[in-house]
């Protein structure tokens, strides 16, 4: 199939939002699996999300220590 260049310009576009729409999806639910409320308390995933957010550790090191710490 042969789209004219604002058709694929315009295809591109909707792929673009449709694939943004999918990972801000995929961010809040892996947000709210981190923001359970029974964690909330613990000072060892307090003290990750801290380190978290002052940039300590990575995106990838946080999800994988809150893994672990959730597993116990």
């Amino acid at each position: 199939m042969k789209f004219r260049r604002s058709q694929a310009d315009e295809f591109e576009t909707l792929k673009e939002k449709a694939e943004r729409a999918i990972r801000n999806f995929n961010e809040s639910e892996s947000a709210s699996e981190d923001d359970s409320p029974d964690d909330t308390d613990d000072p060892a995933i307090q003290a990750l999300r801290e380190k978290y957010a002052t940039g300590e550790i990575s995106k990838e090191e946080f999800e994988e220590r809150m893994e672990v710490l959730q597993s116990n």
